[in-house]
């Protein structure tokens, strides 16, 4: 069984879960926290697309002067990455796992849209946000997984700590899925097909997702 790398911080899986610790020593929600709590004193809309926006600008930019800093310590030259001719792993829609796994998404997406249309209650319970919300980030690491096996295979050793903590979020995934799934068919019996249905293309994937 997978389990988070010792040397990657908790406070990491912050930046994956639907729901994150929201303790105000985290690095991610204490800082999320701190952000709002400025644009209410300010008169803001913390909510707003512009400050969304304006925070997620100061978030890239303490993550490139991080990055210079770090580099700096380790006596690395940033300055002429790319006249280095670094491979790169293929595409996203080189995978068939990543195609099959985009198309289920999208028959998750399709199925709650016709529940919500027929004023269905269950697309608003937590077991189907969890759905929604691992349904979509599935296909996004499971293709960084691939990703990382691939850099490993052609000699990037530095790829194996992103790959250990990405094997760990997928599996965490997987894990939410299955429990979202035994949960919507006690919530909702009359979805038993539909629900059977998704589930049953999910675990047609689940082995080849598991022997990345």
């Amino acid at each position: 069984m997978p389990k988070r790398p010792k040397d990657m911080p908790a406070w990491q899986d912050c930046t994956w879960r639907r729901i994150a610790c929201e303790k105000p020593d985290c690095r991610i929600c204490g800082k999320i926290m701190k952000q709002r709590q400025n644009h209410i004193e300010r008169g803001e809309d913390p909510d707003s697309m512009e400050f969304v926006l304006q925070d997620v600008m100061e978030d890239l930019q303490e993550t490139r002067d991080l990055i210079q800093k770090s580099a700096k310590h380790m006596v690395v030259d940033l300055s002429n990455l790319e006249d280095i001719d670094m491979p790169e792993p293929p595409r996203p829609d080189k995978y068939p796992l990543y195609k099959e796994l985009m198309r289920w998404r999208k028959n998750v997406y399709d199925s709650m849209g016709k529940a919500r249309q027929s004023k269905a209650l269950w697309p608003d319970t937590d077991a189907a946000r969890d759905l929604a919300w691992y349904a979509n980030l599935l296909p996004v690491k499971t293709y960084r997984l691939l990703s990382d096996k691939w850099e490993i295979q052609n000699g990037d050793d530095l790829a194996k700590f992103d790959y250990d903590y990405t094997k760990y979020v997928v599996h965490e995934c997987v894990n939410i899925l299955e429990k979202s799934f035994s949960s919507l068919h006690t919530l909702a019996p009359s979805q038993k097909v539909v629900f059977l249905l998704l589930h049953s293309q999910f675990a047609y994937m689940l082995k080849r997702i598991k022997a990345i």
